[in-house]
């Protein structure tokens, strides 16, 4: 497995600088910051993956006012295009805090061979505002603050996601990331 893990976020602070000195002995060269709309002078001391309104559009992404928020599966499709060389890719938001020893947390994770990884895992009610276009599809929900995917499921899920945006759903019950998700990857083999 060859695995990049990146930090999502929108700003540059304690917490996030907290993660990327937990981080960075683990992965190293390996590790960047997926940055939502970031100001011009903020610089921070890893390489950046900037995801922007425009970069959403010239990929047939819908741009909700809380995208930032609500759709983390978009930080995969910019990171998985900005570091195509990867099997799998992390996706950890400052707001996770290892209290025991990261290196084994990521060492004992990487012998999972699953392509969606992450914590919590749980059906969703079906009358959740995420679950509502959902297509028919069972509702899953997890933690995704610290979520794993596979390249291929993230080239997978971004084809499902276009094809989403596509289609007239009021902001309201726009599925979020791990809705949308989960609930698509239990249904594929």
């Amino acid at each position: 497995m060859r695995i990049v893990a990146a930090i999502r976020t929108h700003q540059w602070g304690e917490a996030e600088e907290r993660l990327r000195a937990q981080l960075q002995p683990i992965f190293g060269d390996d590790l960047c910051v997926v940055f939502h709309n970031r100001p011009a002078d903020v610089v921070p001391p890893i390489p950046v993956v900037d995801l922007t309104n425009d970069w959403l559009l010239s990929h047939a992404l819908r741009v909700l006012r809380d995208y930032g928020w609500r759709c983390g599966d978009y930080f995969f499709y910019a990171l998985r295009r900005a570091r195509p060389g990867y099997t799998h890719y992390w996706l950890i938001e400052p707001d996770v805090f290892f209290a025991g020893n990261a290196a084994d947390f990521f060492a004992r994770a990487g012998t999972i061979e699953a392509d969606l990884a992450g914590v919590r895992l749980e059906r969703l009610d079906a009358n959740h505002r995420f679950a509502r276009e959902m297509g028919g599809l069972v509702p899953w929900k997890a933690v995704f603050a610290l979520t794993r995917v596979s390249a291929r499921a993230v080239d997978a899920l971004m084809a499902l996601r276009q094809t989403y945006c596509a289609r007239a759903i009021v902001p309201r019950y726009f599925a979020n990331d791990e809705t949308f998700c989960y609930s698509h990857m239990m249904v594929d083999p």
